[in-house]
């Protein structure tokens, strides 16, 4: 199925009264008297202050965060610090929600520009994944403007990284921490050797010999589909061929995934930049700025769950680890051409690693406590998501240095007003998640009725007992557009006449496979008890009967009865692309420095493709 949308937003806005401009009071020299000396002092305004003077002469509600507030504040992800600006709360330690609504009315932008979103479910961006490290300041606009979108809800953040520095500046940091709800040994599985680097090292991810199956079986590796492949081959083909199969592809699969207790060492992150500025006689400036930071910490979560009606029968407990890895790389590179011009690069990198352990408990309706049964589900999930942006923008004043050191220009110049400003934007960005490997396995229990401490354990007898998930998901995001300002003046009234246009457009990509590994019979109970690794082991997998090639009639050629395949319908794979042509004009009215008004208004042409994909419908 295909879905494609075409919509056009014609946005208009006015506020009057906005803002109510108190004039400083002046003393005036009475006419005819003589002044014996006149000193200005001058003061460099610092970064807290410009961001306290932009807050207090926007037209429009803002929040603003700058980078010396967050590091007093001590928070390390972008997600954590907006907790702090009034009318925001943090859902799930990602999402911003702003004033009450939803992450979805949540506009998230990065210098300005589009980023896409490393969620496989939402077309928010968590903001998690964005260390406090690389954030020069985090600008939160809570009203509608011309220049915001027309996806606009709630509010957007748009999040400025780190420039270039007005000298040389060599910063390293080391911190150290501790969790006091962190236990020192927590659940954990097997994992890769590059974990640490919060990537895997191929050891989960899909094997490539189920890869070639599913092309070559046109996505039904079941043993019957191999049999029927098979005999099309080569007609004395047997079962006994395609079972074989069948469990050889199942024991490539990585089932190095039993729980064991890990040490959770303390948490730790280094953060290193170095940047400088460099002049060309008094014109030229050029500067760069290189940074990168790298966390690696654990938590620990265990909730206590119980049914409202039955609370002492039906109830569960769910432990949880993490172990969260972050790595950020910046490269900012910059030119200037007196203070009029200003063209910069930006180059950020993220990799945002979650791997999680999870074991939950319960009973319910079916099991009740008393009864000394229950369930015990298992999951383990490797999430790695990465992001890379370019950025190349440009600012430029036609002031008087630009007059008069470009000659030249000064009569196209002489037509418009001085400090009249132009901006413009390119931006590519590309964010994948990887889901390498998810992992959930059912197992029943037997209990104490007493205190519901799990005495044994056996894995379901169930063909879809274990259940893999491998997902893949690339996003790209291309961004690019101007904008103007022109400021006039007349009787004592001041006016600023701004537009701009921009282009969008973004491509997304969704896969997933799912696969199932169970049992449907077993010649010993105790091939389901004990560790994972030991329930899905090679002996229980491919163990097979003294004399494969004579089986007796009507019985298994395995000593297992063990399923090997694919499920789902896939419908959850997907392409979608969006395209976004916007205009938007702002007028910015100022009455004899008492009054201001502001009204503007914007047009946007959207368009959208959404199809259905499943990768192994083979038709």
């Amino acid at each position: 199925m295909m879905i494609y949308q075409t919509r056009r937003y014609w946005f208009a806005a006015a506020s009057a009264a906005v803002a109510c401009i108190w004039a400083a009071s002046a003393v005036a020299q009475e006419e005819g008297e003589e002044l014996e000396e006149v000193v200005v002092t001058g003061r460099f305004i610092d970064a807290s202050q410009a961001l306290v003077n932009e807050r207090m002469n926007d037209a429009f509600a803002t929040e603003l965060l700058g980078a010396d507030m967050i590091a007093r504040l001590g928070d390390s992800t972008v997600a954590a610090a907006l907790r702090r600006v009034p009318g925001l709360t943090l859902v799930q330690d990602k999402y911003v929600y702003i004033r009450g609504l939803g992450e979805r009315y949540s506009q998230n932008t990065l210098n300005g520009a589009y980023i896409p979103s490393p969620d496989l479910t939402r077309n928010v961006i968590p903001l998690d994944v964005f260390p406090t490290s690389i954030v020069e300041s985090l600008r939160v606009q809570k009203s509608w403007s011309p220049q915001m979108p027309a996806s606009f809800g709630g509010g957007a953040v748009d999040i400025r990284t780190r420039g270039i520095p007005d000298a040389l500046t060599l910063k390293l940091e080391f911190g150290l921490g501790d969790n006091s709800e962190t236990p020192g040994n927590a659940i954990h599985y097997a994992g890769g050797g590059d974990d640490n680097l919060g990537t895997d090292d191929g050891s989960r991810a899909l094997p490539m010999s189920i890869q070639q199956a599913l092309a070559t079986y046109q996505g039904n590796p079941s043993v019957n589909s191999i049999l029927s492949y098979l005999q099309a081959q080569d007609p004395s083909a047997t079962l006994y061929d395609a079972e074989l199969a069948n469990r050889q592809l199942a024991a490539s699969l990585n089932r190095d995934i039993g729980i064991v207790s890990d040490s959770t060492h303390p948490d730790y992150k280094i953060r290193a930049s170095v940047g400088n500025r460099f002049d060309f006689d008094n014109d030229w400036q050029v500067g760069f700025n290189v940074g990168a930071s790298y966390s690696n910490e654990w938590r620990y979560r265990r909730t206590e769950t119980a049914n409202f009606g039955l609370p002492d029968e039906q109830n569960g407990v769910r432990q949880e680890s993490t172990n969260a890895v972050n790595i950020a790389g910046t490269l900012n590179l910059g030119a200037s051409f007196t203070a009029d011009h200003e063209i910069s690069t930006t180059t950020l990198f993220l990799r945002n690693t979650d791997d999680e352990t999870e074991i939950f408990d319960f009973f319910n309706e079916n099991r009740p406590l008393p009864s000394g049964r229950g369930f015990r589900d298992y999951r383990l999930q490797f999430e790695e998501r990465e992001m890379v942006t370019n950025q190349v923008k440009g600012t430029h004043y036609l002031g008087g240095e630009t007059r008069e050191k470009l000659p030249f220009l000064k009569r196209i110049l002489s037509r418009v007003p001085e400090e009249t400003e132009i901006n413009w934007f390119y931006s590519t960005s590309e964010a994948r998640t990887d889901i390498p490997n998810q992992v959930g396995v059912t197992s029943e229990t037997f209990t104490d009725p007493a205190s519901g401490a799990v005495q044994s354990e056996f894995v379901r007898l169930t063909s879809s007992a274990a259940d893999y998930r491998f997902t893949d998901l690339d996003d790209e995001v291309d961004h690019y557009g101007w904008s103007a300002m022109m400021p006039l003046q007349f009787a004592g009234n001041y006016i600023e006449v701004s537009g701009g246009y921009g282009h969008a457009r973004k491509a997304r990509t969704y896969k997933q496979t799912q696969l199932s590994l169970g049992f449907l019979g077993v010649d010993d109970q105790s091939v389901l008890e004990g560790s994972l690794n030991d329930v899905f082991s090679d002996e229980n997998i491919l163990g097979d009967v003294p004399d494969p090639t004579n089986p007796v009639p009507g019985s298994r050629a395995f000593t297992n009865d063990v399923v090997f395949d694919r499920q789902g319908t896939n419908s959850n794979s997907y392409i979608a692309a969006t395209m976004t042509d916007s205009v938007w004009g702002k007028i910015d009215f100022t009455w004899r420095d008492t009054w201001r008004v502001a009204a503007g208004a914007r047009w946007e042409d959207y368009r959208q493709a959404a199809v259905d994909w499943n990768p192994y419908g083979y038709s």
